[in-house]
């Protein structure tokens, strides 16, 4: 979790900011939000897993799609 919160929050910011996600079209950014935020709680639960998804779909996506 520290690492979430620590070295890879620019990679977070990045590849999950409401205006990415909403250009992309891909995901609700509503959804991203309210994981987010329950990242950040006393009680992440499955938090870390769902934006460890998200990022490596994200960083997926953007070398091959936004790219070609």
């Amino acid at each position: 979790l520290k690492w979430f919160r620590g070295e890879l929050r620019g990679l977070i910011d990045e590849l999950l900011n409401e205006k990415f996600i909403r250009t992309q079209g891909i995901f609700k950014y509503s959804a991203i939000k309210i994981i987010l935020k329950q990242m950040h709680s006393a009680s992440p639960g499955d938090s870390v897993a769902r934006i460890w998804a998200l990022i490596v779909f994200q960083t997926w996506w953007k070398k091959y799609f936004l790219n070609s």
